[in-house]
Formats: structure tokens, C-alpha cells, sequence
């Protein structure tokens, strides 16, 4: 059996093309119709793939519950900006990235003082709504129920805000030394 040698393949090179790029995640070559150019924007050329893009999103959300990404190079700080990559997500994705961006922008505001005292969750297990109150006042007054009948925007369901219970008819709220009753 005689081996014949190859016959000269052209490899094209695309990178003055503009109907192609090369994909640095899965190296693929790939119409630019299929290139992530969110973050064009804020001047991050890295050419990705809408697929590695919404796979390394999808990755750091839900296996990592971050909520700031930045590009998937190394030496790059761009940061994602999730409205813009709402088109590449699945939806439940989506949806669970911008409840993650909005935890961490509570938590955020709590280290500084902002919001401590401002969020709660559903107590309904079937719920586990993040639950924000924007006007919370601290007060030992007893006459002050402001931060503790909260009605869950998602189940609708009353609670406690400051026990984290459900609220019962007479419940009596317990902040510190002070019982309050919640008619």
C-alpha cells in the first residue's frame, strides 16, 4: 500500500476576515454572527463565541453564585454587565444571576451600613423571597412596629420582618428587650 503525500491544503487565515473569528474559549472558528459583542463597549476586544460566553456566565452563577464577572481572560478587568447578556442566557440563568446581583448589592450596602438592618427572607419554605425594607427606623419605642409586619412581595404571605416567622394573629415580636404585639 502506498501512502500518497497530501495535496497542499489552504488553511485560511480569518484574521482580516470579517465574516469570521476564532473563538479564544473553544478555538472554533465561527460566522461573526455567533461572536458575544457586549462587551465591545466598554473596550474589550476578546472575540468569544455567544455559546462559551453564556456557558462561563452560566458557570460562575449558578456552580459559584458570583455576581460580578469580569471577561473570561485572565488579564482582562472588563466587567459583564448582565443587561447586555441577557439575549445569550437561558432565562432561569438570567433570572438567578440578576437575584444574585441583587443580594450582593444588599450585602454590599450592609457592610457600609447602608442596609443592614433593611433585609430579611420569606419565612415560608416554599417561598425564601429576599425581602427589602428601603425604610427601616431602629427604635426601642414600642409604639414603633415599622420593621416588623412585612407583607412578601412574591407570596404575599405576612411574616415577622424582624423574627423572620410567619405573622399569626397576636404575634409578639421580640427585638431585644422589647415585646411588641403586631395586631
Amino acid at each position: 500500500m502506498e501512502l500518497t503525500q497530501p495535496q497542499n491544503l489552504e488553511i485560511p487565515t480569518f484574521s482580516n476576515d470579517k465574516y469570521f473569528f476564532a473563538c479564544e474559549i473553544c478555538a472554533e472558528v465561527l460566522p461573526i454572527n455567533r461572536k458575544f459583542k457586549s462587551m465591545e463597549m466598554k473596550g474589550c476586544l476578546h472575540p468569544y463565541c455567544t455559546d462559551c460566553v453564556a456557558k462561563y456566565i452560566e458557570a460562575k452563577v449558578i456552580q459559584y453564585n458570583i455576581s460580578e464577572i469580569k471577561c473570561p481572560s485572565m488579564d482582562c478587568n472588563v466587567i459583564l454587565d448582565a443587561s447586555l447578556c441577557q439575549s445569550v442566557l437561558p432565562r432561569a440563568v438570567f433570572e438567578r444571576w440578576f437575584r444574585v446581583l441583587c443580594e450582593s448589592a444588599v450585602f454590599v450596602d450592609s457592610s457600609k451600613g447602608g442596609l443592614a438592618y433593611g433585609r430579611s427572607y420569606c419565612p415560608y419554605g416554599d417561598c425564601s423571597e429576599l425581602v427589602l425594607n428601603e425604610c427601616v427606623r431602629i427604635s426601642s419605642s414600642s409604639k414603633d412596629t415599622t420593621l416588623s409586619r412585612s407583607t412578601c412581595p412574591n407570596c404575599k404571605q405576612l411574616f415577622c420582618f424582624h423574627c423572620m416567622i410567619p405573622c399569626t394573629e397576636h404575634h409578639q415580636c421580640r427585638r431585644g428587650d422589647v415585646i411588641i404585639d403586631i395586631d
